[in-house]
């Protein structure tokens, strides 16, 4: 996670803290409903709360921690969510991926540089 944050220009004070808060692990909770095309997200214990209602294949805006995104969403071709975004104002894409019937990766990419979260079901 490190990497990536620098890498999007976060500040030393702000990753340390991050670093020093565990990067969230144990806090974040995604609650994520899909239907079809039709993805609901709701992220509670972050930074900052907040819910979205996603179509799949198109281009719209988002809450995210950095207010309001622009996002693209697509499928790719193992039927993993593939969106294109920006966070802090540089372009990252964030990739949904479930591993097993328990736990998601959440792969987050920016110029070559990499982090996953990973997600639990409980």
């Amino acid at each position: 996670m490190e990497a990536l944050l620098t890498s999007l220009g976060v500040g030393w004070l702000k990753r340390k803290a991050a670093s020093a808060i565990g990067y969230g692990v144990g806090k974040l909770v995604q609650t994520i409903v899909q239907e079809g095309d039709q993805v609901s997200v709701s992220n509670v214990g972050g930074q900052k709360d907040f819910q979205n209602d996603i179509v799949v294949g198109t281009e719209q805006q988002v809450d995210s921690v950095d207010g309001t995104v622009t996002i693209t969403t697509s499928w790719d071709t193992e039927g993993n969510m593939v969106m294109n975004t920006e966070m802090m104002g540089k372009p990252v894409v964030i990739v949904r991926k479930m591993i097993d019937n328990t736990t998601m990766h959440l792969l987050i990419s920016h110029n070559g540089v990499s982090a996953t979260r990973i997600f639990t079901r409980k």
